[in-house]
């Protein structure tokens, strides 16, 4: 339990940085990394409900703590010491989160409280990854309650979710 409270607590600074890129959305880069988020949060969530979300939110971030933290930070550390393995982890996060380059540094940026959670947990991956997916379910939320960004006005997504009743091959995308 208290490993997830303090997940919880890294999440913060990941929230006030979201938070902080959106009060500066004016900057153009920040308005493309607007604009993608927002369009893959509506592509793949609209009409999918908070349960999916929050299990599409989880499975991330387990899979990439694992990976980045559970995995490539500890090998890292263990042969190059903390510091260049926290730095080239983000590095390596930033580059599998590379849609801009103003999304690569913020996800570099984010990284880095995720690893210090990791470390300063003594290496309990679930801290990181309660961050990790909680973070990304508040991003998700707020992008599905934001109105369309500038510049996507005219832009219409068919992304109708295959309803149950619906027979096969009918109407709607089934994503």
């Amino acid at each position: 339990f208290a490993a997830v409270l303090a997940g919880v607590g890294w999440c913060l600074p990941l929230v006030a940085g979201l938070v902080l890129t959106r009060r500066f959305s004016d900057y153009e880069p920040l308005k493309e990394v607007e604009k993608l988020t927002w369009t893959f949060s509506t592509v793949v969530f609209r009409g999918r409900g908070k349960p999916l979300v929050a299990l599409f939110c989880a499975a991330a971030g387990v899979g990439e703590e694992l990976l980045f933290r559970g995995l490539l930070q500890q090998v890292l550390a263990a042969s190059l010491g903390l510091w260049p393995a926290i730095l080239i982890t983000a590095v390596t996060f930033g580059v599998a989160h590379c849609l801009t380059a103003t999304y690569f540094f913020l996800a570099v940026l984010a990284s880095l409280p995720l690893s210090l959670a990791f470390h300063l947990s003594g290496n309990v991956i679930i801290v990181p990854v309660v961050a990790h997916a909680l973070y990304d379910f508040i991003a998700i939320q707020i992008a599905l309650g934001s109105p369309k960004p500038e510049g996507l006005e005219g832009i219409e997504f068919d992304i109708d979710a295959h309803q149950p009743d619906q027979e096969e091959g009918s109407a709607g995308s089934g994503i």
